[in-house]
């Protein structure tokens, strides 16, 4: 064969392992960047989409969304249970503008989220893609590295983020376990009518604990039956609010104020009659946001209520 071609097979060989070397090594020697551990309090959190920021804050000891609304308190805490557990897990990409958004890590639809801690000082700084194939896994980037990687956490950070201001607001309007309410006022038509449980002492014979009872005061403390208030403890206990009303949504008229006395809460709503749309607005006292309930849970509010008062 001659020389020159045989120069010329080798070149190609050789530039052909080297680019099958590079392809298959170019990540190799290259370590995933772990996650420092946040050993401060997380109290600040800014979620950036599409240019609008939705800021949740801690103030004493309660979350409020844009320092205007109270926040779910419970989901607020789940998302800072997530941050703090962020895991990187595979190098997926190097970040070039078609792969940023094939994994939705674009200025249209990336979650860009900055948290700080009580003094003040951004403790992470990541962006939240789409979904990845695996439980909670997402594609995202951390602080300023441009390559995407998958991130898991202890909840999909896609779910918790993706939402505008009123998916991150408080909608509890009661939350108690019944067994430890003891005492209930319901006000209709500026007459309160109130409901004591009665927890009897264990008999020295025994020493058996009798079950506890419930009476009502304006019936001499007659006894209530305890189908009747076991009915209307369980439709007072935990409600949660379909809704947001604003100015524009019409009063009516008030049905009743209720106050659950439990040895652990008080909590005192006042709900009122259906609107135009067949939305009942409901009230928590010192709260000045006009939630709303379905027709369907007010009106087991409603049943409950006018069966005991009978």
């Amino acid at each position: 064969m001659n020389k020159k071609y045989i120069v010329l097979i080798s070149i190609i060989v050789v530039l052909s392992i080297s680019l099958v070397l590079t392809i298959l090594f170019k990540d190799k020697g290259y370590s995933i960047p772990n996650l420092k551990a946040i050993k401060t309090d997380i109290v600040n959190i800014e979620i950036t989409k599409a240019g609008e920021t939705i800021k949740i804050s801690k103030k004493d000891g309660l979350w409020f969304i844009n320092d205007e609304y109270n926040a779910n308190q419970s989901a607020a805490s789940n998302i800072v249970y997530s941050i703090n557990s962020m895991t990187i897990n595979d190098l997926v990409s190097r970040g070039d503008e078609e792969t940023m958004s094939k994994y939705s890590l674009d200025s249209e639809n990336v979650l860009s989220v900055v948290v700080f801690d009580d003094k003040n000082k951004e403790v992470r700084n990541f962006a939240v893609g789409s979904k990845g194939d695996v439980g909670y896994q997402v594609y995202g980037q951390i602080d300023k590295d441009k390559n995407i990687y998958t991130i898991s956490s202890d909840n999909n950070l896609r779910d918790l983020f993706d939402k505008n201001i009123d998916g991150l607001r408080n909608r509890t309007i009661s939350s108690v376990i019944v067994g430890n309410i003891n005492n209930l006022g319901i006000t209709k038509n500026d007459t309160t009518y109130t409901l004591n449980k009665v927890s009897p002492e264990a008999t020295s014979e025994t020493n058996d604990v009798p079950p506890s009872y419930w009476q009502a005061t304006w019936n001499n403390n007659e006894t209530v039956d305890s189908t009747l208030i076991s009915s209307v403890l369980y439709a007072l206990a935990n409600i949660e609010a379909n809704g947001f009303l604003n100015d524009s949504n019409q009063k009516t008229e008030m049905l009743y104020e209720i106050t659950i006395n439990s040895s652990d809460k008080l909590i005192v709503f006042t709900l009122f009659n259906a609107n135009s749309e067949n939305q009942y607005e409901i009230s928590l006292d010192g709260d000045s946001t006009r939630y709303f309930i379905s027709e369907e849970v007010a009106k087991r509010v409603i049943d409950n209520i006018e069966n005991i008062l009978k």
